[in-house]
């Protein structure tokens, strides 16, 4: 039996009672904080979900129309036995914070709560709007085999490439390289953040399936007064594909690190302490 979001399942003046109110002030806050007013910057995307049974929630803006209030579709995406991709719900969150439709039985067991707890848990760590950045088309190298687009990682819940919002708040905390961009297109390393240091060069997916990489440099990378602003595209692209550091970032990525050119590392376990350390290691190398 379907359940409408918000119905009462406990009786009023019980403990429970008191801890479900205590629970929706709390995440009526971390909205109010986090969303309320600001549906716009939403992009429409397709993020990991630590729902039970959930693989993938996608989550896009519905334009306000004929005086209504502006809602984000939240649709949870699960697998089948064969491990196809299904729909299990669709319900929607509205500027208020309140969430809205029905939870049918593809949904039992998770609660109101629980889904918007995630919601606001995904955009606290992944941020809102696009994370600025500089695109930067990188040409692959002809001659090469294409690889697989996983780098051999697993699939998060056996759906390819989604938004980590985990990987993400990971990227925007890296403020030490000189400067960072990202490679346009699907092949290679294009898709990926580019982060250029003065040692080496760290290049990473916010998406799952894509593997980080490590460039260590023979030579130690300066800050180049002729650099142009990366506002300029064309001529900021000009002056990249001239470094001495940046043909390596033309291979295939299993092609760079089987080859000696890059280091692979995957996105499993304690991965953020290690990815650091990996980062911080170079960074204080002299």
């Amino acid at each position: 039996m379907s359940r409408q979001f918000g119905e009462p399942t406990i009786g009023r003046g019980s403990a429970a009672d008191s801890g479900a109110d205590s629970e929706q002030r709390e995440l009526q806050e971390r909205f109010d904080t986090t969303l309320k007013g600001k549906f716009d910057l939403i992009r429409p995307d397709q993020f990991t979900s630590h729902l039970p049974g959930v693989a993938a929630l996608t989550i896009s803006r519905v334009e306000a129309k004929d005086g209504l209030v502006p809602l984000l579709n939240i649709t949870a995406i699960g697998t089948d036995k064969n491990g196809r991709r299904i729909t299990l719900d669709t319900v929607q969150l509205n500027e208020r914070g309140t969430l809205v439709g029905r939870l049918g039985p593809r949904m039992e067991g998770i609660t109101r709560a629980q889904i918007l707890r995630e919601v606001l848990d995904t955009f606290e760590s992944a941020g809102l709007g696009a994370y600025p950045t500089y695109n930067v088309d990188i040409e692959v190298l002809p001659g090469e085999v294409e690889v697989k687009p996983t780098d051999g990682e697993k699939s998060f819940k056996g759906i390819e490439h989604l938004h980590d919002p985990r990987r993400e708040e990971f990227l925007r905390k890296q403020d030490g390289a000189l400067f960072m961009f990202k490679g346009s297109g699907q092949r290679g390393f294009g898709g990926m953040y580019v982060y250029v240091f003065d040692r080496f060069l760290f290049v990473d997916s916010e998406r799952t399936d894509y593997a980080a990489f490590f460039f260590d440099l023979k030579e130690p990378i300066a800050r180049d007064p002729a650099m142009p602003s990366p506002r300029d595209p064309k001529a900021f692209e000009g002056w990249l594909q001239q470094q001495p550091w940046f043909p390596p970032l033309r291979m295939q990525r299993t092609e760079a690190w089987k080859s000696g050119n890059a280091v692979r590392k995957f996105h499993s376990g304690d991965w953020e302490r290690r990815m650091q350390e990996e980062i911080d290691q170079r960074r204080h190398t002299s």
